[in-house]
């Protein structure tokens, strides 16, 4: 309108000012739909904002009530763990379980595997468990079961995930009642796994089956069980169960003294051999739980348009451990941490040019 003539001016409607509240709170910005606190986009920018080049202090902050890059429909990204391990898999050969084994079962995987029988009795439950251990593992086994109840648990946040999948009641049960829900329904509930847990390890220690309990997470336990049984009893000990995690930590953590193997019992059924793994990523294992954690898990969001593989890959084939060294040094500072992994991230991002991240959203 500057330097026009005012009776000359035609304004037309798609010219019209829109405020950002008349607006969803997710707009398309630049061909992606990004999320937009509008009380914080203007106490940030419209109050504050002098002049162009003020943009770059504000964009160290991503405007919007959680950030996009780390959630996604108002809950964490979840990453997808199983690639990490399709990804392992491929650095050992499909072999067969090795022979004089004894076997460290993950509690919380066996609970679902067991299928229960019908119109049984709860008493009836708890023998199906241990007929299905002591068949397919052996009266030597350990089981090691999860916490529940425990609110610092790394997993209360997934556990409560899956619990919104079905509705399910608390049900105080003795042996000689009649099973009165569905399997999933009942172990939907933490309280229901506390005391079945508690009815399994009665019956399996009578059995000869050592049981340990975690006060929260079992992954460690379940680690650090299987670790301690190969080094004392010097025969292979094969971890049966589905979670990434333990078959990152079992091949970060293995020693050469111990025959480490861990049973999946997917679809197909897969053998890992830690050993092999361990051999085809050489010094990466060193590294493989961070690069794990950092690329998202149980409580730490997934890194946006970038996923374990892609991470495995660039650690992997550069070689670049010296960026990484920071994460097993028990000697580094908190500076030292924050400063490693957010070069880790901007190489991730191909933006190893810049110094922080700040620099490069701005760019961005």
């Amino acid at each position: 309108m500057n330097g026009g003539n005012f009776a000359d001016i035609k304004l037309h409607r798609s010219d019209k000012v829109k405020t950002i509240g008349a607006k969803n709170k997710t707009l398309e910005i630049r061909g992606r739909r990004t999320e937009i606190e509008p009380t914080l986009l203007l106490n940030r920018i419209t109050c504050i904002l002098n002049n162009s080049a003020d943009m770059e202090s504000f964009s160290a902050y991503e405007l919007a009530p959680q950030p996009p890059s780390l959630f996604k429909d108002g809950v964490m990204r979840k990453p997808t763990k199983s690639s990490l391990g399709l990804l392992l898999k491929s650095f050992t050969q499909q072999s067969n379980l090795p022979e004089n084994c004894l076997f460290v079962l993950d509690g919380g995987q066996l609970l679902q595997s067991v299928v229960w029988p019908k119109s049984s009795t709860c008493a009836d439950v708890v023998q199906s468990y241990i007929s299905y251990i002591v068949k397919h593992y052996g009266a030597k086994s350990t089981v090691v079961f999860d916490g529940y109840g425990n609110a610092t648990s790394t997993k209360v946040a997934e556990q409560r995930r899956r619990a919104q999948r079905c509705t399910y009641s608390d049900i105080i049960f003795d042996e000689n009642m009649p099973t009165t829900t569905t399997q999933a329904a009942f172990l939907a509930h933490s309280k229901n796994k506390m005391r079945l847990i508690q009815a399994l390890r009665e019956k399996m220690l009578m059995t000869g089956i050592r049981v340990k309990q975690a006060e929260a997470d079992a992954d460690t336990l379940i680690e650090s069980t299987a670790l301690a049984v190969a080094e004392s009893e010097q025969v292979p000990v094969v971890v049966v169960g589905t979670d990434t995690d333990l078959l990152v930590m079992l091949v970060a953590r293995a020693t050469a003294s111990t025959d480490m193997h861990m049973l999946c019992r997917c679809n197909p059924v897969t053998v890992f051999n830690s050993q092999e793994i361990q051999d085809g990523i050489g010094d990466t294992k060193h590294h493989l739980m961070f690069l794990h954690a950092m690329t998202g898990c149980d409580t730490v969001s997934a890194i946006y348009c970038h996923g374990k593989r892609e991470a495995f890959n660039m650690v992997h084939k550069q070689r670049d451990y010296d960026l990484l060294d920071s994460f097993t040094d028990s000697g580094s500072t908190h500076d030292e941490v924050k400063r490693a992994g957010e070069a880790f991230i901007l190489k991730l991002y191909g933006a190893s040019s810049f110094e922080t991240l700040d620099d490069y959203r701005h760019i961005a």
